[in-house]
C-alpha cells in the first residue's frame, strides 16, 4: 500500500458551494493537486525566518508570561484520516494549543510578516486574512476545539540582521452552536460547514489527480485577487483554452512553471530596517540672571 498523500492546513481555504474563497493561490484546489504532484517552487527564507522568529517572541513575551495560561505546547503534530476520501490524510503541526483559566483549550496560530502592506491591513485596520483564518479554525475543527487566537506579529530587522518585533495585532476566533465563525465576537459570514467543505473538496481532488473547473473567486481581479502572484497562472490560462490535453499535460506544464519559477526567481524580499530616533540636541535657556550678567558684561 502506497504511503497516502498530504493535504496541508497551510492550503486551508473556505467554499461557498463550489467556489473556493481565499486570499491567496496555496487555497486553490488546481494549486494544490500540482504542488502535490512536485510542482513546487521555492519559499523565501526570509519568510521561514520570520515565522520561527515571531513564534520564538509569542512565546517568551505571552505564553510564558501569562498567568490566564495554564499549560500549553508547541509545534503539535495533527494527522487525521478524512472520512469518505481514501488514500489522504489532514497532516499539519499546531504553533500552540494551551489550556486557560476558565475557558478551556484554546488553539493559537502565529502569523509572523515583514509586510508594510499587512501591517497596515491586518495589524492596523484589523482585516484578517482568510487563509489564515481557515488554517486555524481547519485546527479548531479537527481537535474539536471552539476558541482560537490568530496571533499576527510585524517585524524590522536591526542593524545586526535580527528582526525585532515592531506591532501586532490578535484576533479571538470562536465556532458558536450553530457552527457560525466569528472574529472578536463578530460574525464572518463563513461557518465550519464552509471549511470543513474545502478540506473535502481538496482531499478528493488529491485521491483522483482530476482538475477542477471553477477556479476560486475573484481569481481574475487585477489586484488583491488569489491568483495575482500565482506561478501557475498561465498554466491554468492555457488549460481553459482547452490547450493543454488533459491533467497530465496540466500537471507536467505545472511543473515545468514550478522549474522556470526557481530559475527565474525575484530577488529574496527584504525587511525594513529599525529606526532609531535620533536623540534630540539639548536647548540651551538662558536663565533671566544670567542674561542680566551678559548685559553686565557687554
Amino acid at each position: 500500500m502506497r504511503n497516502p498523500l498530504k493535504l496541508y492546513p497551510s492550503s486551508s481555504a473556505f467554499m461557498l458551494g463550489e467556489l473556493v474563497v481565499t486570499d491567496y493561490d496555496s487555497g486553490c484546489l488546481r494549486s494544490i493537486l500540482l504542488q502535490a504532484n512536485g510542482a513546487r517552487t521555492q519559499i523565501p527564507e526570509i519568510y521561514m525566518k520570520v515565522g520561527a522568529a515571531h513564534e520564538d517572541w509569542y512565546e517568551e513575551t505571552v505564553l510564558k508570561k501569562d498567568a490566564r495560561i495554564i499549560t500549553y505546547a508547541t509545534e503539535v503534530p495533527i494527522k487525521l484520516p478524512i472520512e469518505g476520501v481514501e488514500g489522504v490524510v489532514y497532516s499539519g503541526r499546531m504553533d500552540v494549543l494551551a489550556a486557560h483559566e476558565k475557558v478551556g483549550t484554546v488553539i493559537h496560530e502565529t502569523k509572523g510578516t515583514i509586510s508594510k502592506n499587512t501591517r497596515l491591513s491586518v495589524i492596523r485596520k484589523g482585516m484578517v486574512k482568510l487563509n489564515q483564518l481557515a488554517q486555524l479554525v481547519s485546527y479548531m475543527i479537527a481537535k474539536e476545539c471552539t476558541r482560537g487566537k490568530l496571533v499576527v506579529g510585524y517585524y524590522e530587522e536591526d542593524g545586526d540582521g535580527t528582526l525585532v518585533h515592531q506591532e501586532g495585532r490578535d484576533f479571538k476566533v470562536e465556532i458558536d452552536d450553530s457552527g457560525a465563525i466569528l472574529v472578536d465576537s463578530v460574525p464572518t459570514g463563513y461557518s465550519a460547514m464552509d471549511q470543513l467543505r474545502h478540506r473535502n473538496a481538496a482531499a478528493r481532488v488529491l485521491a483522483s489527480g482530476e482538475v477542477v473547473a471553477a477556479r476560486p473567486d475573484k481569481w481574475d481581479q487585477k489586484w488583491g485577487g488569489p491568483c495575482g502572484n500565482c506561478n501557475f497562472r498561465e498554466v491554468c490560462d492555457k488549460f481553459d483554452r482547452g490547450e493543454l490535453g488533459g491533467k497530465n499535460e496540466f500537471i507536467d506544464a505545472g511543473r515545468a512553471a514550478a522549474r522556470h519559477a526557481d530559475d527565474n526567481r525575484r530577488p529574496e524580499p527584504e525587511a525594513a530596517k529599525v529606526k532609531v530616533a535620533k536623540p534630540k540636541p539639548a536647548k540651551r535657556v538662558a536663565s533671566r540672571s544670567n542674561a542680566k550678567e551678559l548685559k553686565k558684561t557687554d
